[in-house]
């Protein structure tokens, strides 16, 4: 029992891949053949038909070779594997008491003028074998083989002579003659088949092998020839004396045949019915399955399988199973196939959920084994020496970003240049062309929601391939670069978004591809993707989209996606009673000025739209789109005067066109009354043409102090494609169930701080789930985070950073953008953000950030303001609820009005 148990033991066999030779074709070692599992199962193959064969008479029906097809698509290391196969078979097949094979020809197809005859290269590798072997070896008992082997050559001429194009001997002869010759011409081809089998038998015999080897490698690539080679092996060489192996692309082969029998039967003379269609169709498809069938029975078709399979399926041959090491010059020792590359997903890609890396892994290993090896011996250089864990195992290294993300572009470049991408562009760290790049593949896979991610999860290979490119380009390009994140962000995600909302409101799936088309290049034009624009540009932009289906006269609030739509004028039905009370934009702004002596960040996020001259918006990404500007500043150059010069232009707010998709339709003026101008104190009245001189000096230093006090945070944020695409989706969905939620119950100061709350939440949760940092966010930290959005009110986020153990270092990009002087300047001075802030600033103190909160009395102006389609006045002109002076805190529902939106009366409380 012993004895039978140990000759079952399993083997275990390590192969060793050599990154050093991926790009090369020399000879590999039997320890270093990755598809040692083909070789054993094949090896065995070969001789079990050896050994049924051997013996057999001269007679062999039709179709009674011993063809082997070797299946892989390119790259697959076909002709590696056939070369080991070729140079190393004999060896393992033969024994001393007798040779089983021999080498006779390794032919690539590819390699052989078309005008040559296949056969012909076989029968001068049979004669020079044979030549050898006389001049080896000269025997007498050889002479009677060798008179053979002469003779049968020349019986061969006469059926070789067919194969001659345009030849024809038996022009222009009498017709007599013409049935002499004409009947030797057709035995000749008759006997072809017969000649050519002794010829082999006889090659053998003085061989002294029962088989020889003849190999085509790759004969699919040269079309000219690949039907030739089949046809030829399939007349001529089917004999148990040759072993034939043939390697090539089972579907490339599949076409070839398929077209070649469509050939054949010619286009059909008449118009024929559907059925008739059908049934040619129906009868090329059963031609082309049995034609390879007979050639490549099944049990002797090998496929060489990627390295996913390798690694996970673990093949058994023969009681042996395989293990895999890499080795590199590089590493001080081989390293674990999947340690490495998890190391070189995580770094290079910057992921850090183990689904991402999962993911990303199946993708890498599932490429043809010649991608994923120059991949790995191009990024090797940059990976740890070995296979132990260590604290520089996150550290964010740009030499193997470039590396990684050369190679990946390198690996989808056909996709690429299909999908008319600016390759050259992105390969020279143009951030627009990227962007450009990740809009257009991610509207062509139709998922808006989740293809910015660009995860390698579309069913289309090439777009696969280009979203595992494109994502680690995002990676290299924002690294260490907040504004180029902010950038990409909206530009990037933001965009292709934006094009699914437009789409679905302007679109139709029967319209014809022109005006799809057509829609398509006007909403690139408008948002200015491909161009050098900033951020700034993109915000503008889109907040005249998201508020585009509003008419002029609308009969809901004008509140959508983070964008407030406000009056630049009293709207009508407002009482003299609340003409103290309320207020425009602008006045309330003027106000602030006045009793601040500073301009209110509020300000600042105002843009105006042409044609819509008595309105005016306040939307949370224009203030997204400064901060993106403010970080784009030279960071060793004096900052106050280009502080300045970027705070001083958005206010007064600026003018943008229309979308021109969205027609003329909303240019009619709404109802406003400009009997009663507004009272901004209680001595002085402002008209709205009147122009106060903005303060923006102590905005300008607390913008310098937080740039300043920020610098180092940005050497730590390295973020991925994923976390950049969940950040935007994230804060995407939370501004449209905030606007939707407060539509018609809050004031404006109450909802831009809830998108501002929003801005914040969406880098909080998405950092700490994605963020690939130096060292990662405690366990404890992630286990306790509540990632719900912010909806009605700020105090539950408060409450939420209060359970959180906030920290600068592990959350930089949070950390930044918190505590911005724009987004703060959007939060309520009363309500206690100052105590959790300070906890992601260095060293700043609580009355500081204080200072940079909204002031009490800039908070009620701004919250007072008229909000475009509020219903003033009910059937008399009246307001229909006295709106009283806003708070922060959002009221409970129960204090609302629940009426529809055209009859909602205001809120007393808020």
């Amino acid at each position: 029992m012993t004895a039978q148990a140990e000759s079952t033991q399993e083997k275990s066999i390590t192969i060793t891949i050599n990154l050093e030779h991926s790009d090369s074709n020399r000879k590999v070692k039997l320890d270093e053949l990755i598809q040692r599992a083909s070789y054993e199962k094949l090896k065995k193959e070969i001789n079990l038909d050896l050994r049924r064969t051997d013996g057999e008479g001269e007679n062999y029906p039709a179709s009674s070779g011993l063809v082997y097809f070797i299946d892989g698509t390119r790259g697959a290391g076909k002709s590696t594997f056939l070369q080991f196969v070729y140079g190393m078979l004999p060896e393992h097949l033969n024994t001393d008491q007798k040779k089983k094979v021999s080498q006779l020809d390794y032919i690539d197809p590819s390699r052989v003028e078309n005008s040559e005859i296949i056969l012909l290269s076989v029968l001068k590798a049979l004669k020079r074998r044979v030549d050898e072997k006389i001049q080896a070896s000269c025997k007498l008992d050889d002479e009677m083989h060798i008179a053979n082997f002469r003779n049968i050559f020349k019986k061969l001429a006469g059926g070789l002579s067919l194969f001659a194009p345009s030849h024809n001997q038996l022009q222009d002869l009498d017709a007599e003659l013409f049935l002499d010759w004409g009947l030797e011409r057709a035995g000749h081809s008759v006997d072809l088949r017969k000649y050519l089998h002794q010829l082999i038998k006889t090659a053998c015999q003085m061989l002294n092998v029962q088989a020889l080897i003849l190999a085509f490698d790759d004969a699919d690539t040269n079309s000219e020839h690949a039907h030739n080679v089949l046809e030829c092996i399939r007349k001529y060489l089917d004999t148990p004396q040759l072993v034939i192996l043939v390697t090539g692309d089972m579907e490339l082969y599949s076409l070839l045949i398929r077209d070649n029998f469509y050939d054949s039967l010619g286009k059909s003379k008449y118009t024929q019915e559907k059925e008739r269609e059908e049934q040619r169709t129906r009868m090329v498809d059963h031609l082309e399955e049995q034609y390879l069938l007979k050639l490549f029975p099944i049990s002797r078709r090998v496929q060489l399988r990627p390295l996913w399979n390798l690694l996970e399926l673990s093949p058994k041959i023969n009681d042996m199973s395989f293990q895999y090491e890499l080795k590199s010059n590089n590493w001080e020792k081989s390293r674990n196939p999947n340690g490495a590359l998890e190391e070189l997903i995580r770094r290079g890609l910057r992921l850090k959920s183990s689904l991402d890396i999962t993911l990303y892994r199946e993708f890498l290993l599932k490429q043809p084994l010649r991608s994923v090896l120059q991949v790995l011996s191009r990024c090797a250089k940059y990976l740890s020496i070995n296979d132990a864990s260590g604290k520089d195992r996150n550290v964010w290294d740009p030499e193997l970003s470039d590396a990684l993300s050369d190679s990946l572009r390198a690996m989808a470049l056909g996709g690429l240049y299909k999908f008319g991408i600016d390759v050259d562009g992105i390969g020279a760290h143009e951030l627009p062309a990227l962007i450009e790049a990740v809009f257009e593949l991610a509207v062509r896979d139709g998922d808006m929601d989740t293809a910015a991610y660009l995860r390698p999860q579309p069913s289309v290979p090439a777009l696969k391939n280009s979203f595992a490119a494109l994502s680690a380009d995002v990676a290299n390009l924002c690294a260490n670069k907040p504004n180029s994140l902010i950038q990409y962000l909206l530009a990037g995600p933001g965009s292709v978004s934006l094009y699914g909302q437009v789409q679905r409101k302007n679109g139709d799936s029967r319209a014809e591809e022109k005006d799809n088309q057509r829609l398509h290049n006007q909403f690139k034009q408008y948002m200015g993707i491909g161009r050098k624009e900033d951020a700034l540009n993109w915000a503008r932009h889109a907040t005249a989209i998201f508020t585009a289906t509003y008419a002029a006269n609308p009969k809901v609030a004008v509140v959508s996606f983070g964008v407030i739509g406000l009056n630049k004028r009293k709207p009508g039905g407002v009482s003299e009673k609340d003409v103290g009370i309320y207020k425009t934009a602008k006045s309330a702004i003027n106000a602030c000025i006045i009793a601040n002596k500073s301009l209110p960040v509020f300000a600042l996020s105002l843009v105006d739209v042409s044609g819509l001259s008595s309105r005016t918006y306040a939307s949370i990404y224009n203030i997204l789109g400064l901060i993106e500007r403010l970080l784009s500043l030279d960071i060793n150059h004096p900052r106050k005067n280009e502080i300045l010069n970027v705070l001083s232009k958005p206010y007064p707010s600026v003018s943008i066109s229309r979308p021109i998709w969205a027609g003329e339709s909303a240019t009619i003026e709404e109802d406003f009354d400009d009997t009663t101008v507004d009272a901004v104190t209680k001595n002085v009245v402002l008209e709205e043409e009147e122009s106060i001189d903005p303060k923006l000096s102590e905005l300008c230093n607390a913008v310098e102090r937080w740039l300043n006090d920020t610098d180092s945070l940005r050497l730590k944020q390295t973020p991925s494609a994923v976390m950049i695409g969940k950040i935007w989706t994230r804060l995407y969905f939370s501004l449209e169930k905030v606007s939707d939620q407060l539509r018609g119950k809050a004031l404006t100061a109450g909802m831009m701080e809830l998108f501002a709350l929003c801005v914040i939440n969406s880098f909080l949760v998405e950092e700490q789930d994605h963020h690939l940092g130096n060292s990662d966010v405690a366990a404890s930290m992630e286990q306790t985070l509540d990632r719900s959005n912010p909806l009605t009110s700020p105090l539950s986020f408060i409450k939420k950073l209060g359970r959180i153990s906030l920290n600068r270092e592990t959350l930089p990009l949070t950390s930044l953008v918190t505590t911005c002087p724009l987004i703060l300047g959007l939060l309520n001075s009363e309500i206690g953000y100052a105590e959790q802030i300070i906890k992601l600033t260095n060293g700043l103190a609580k009355d500081d950030v204080s200072k940079m909160l909204c002031p009490k009395n800039a908070w009620t102006l701004i919250d007072n303001t008229y909000i475009a389609g509020w219903k003033w006045g009910g059937g008399n002109g009246a307001v229909n609820k006295k709106r009283g002076p806003a708070k922060s805190t959002i009221s409970a529902t129960s204090q609302v009005s629940q009426e529809s939106p055209t009859t909602l009366e205001k809120p007393t409380k808020i």
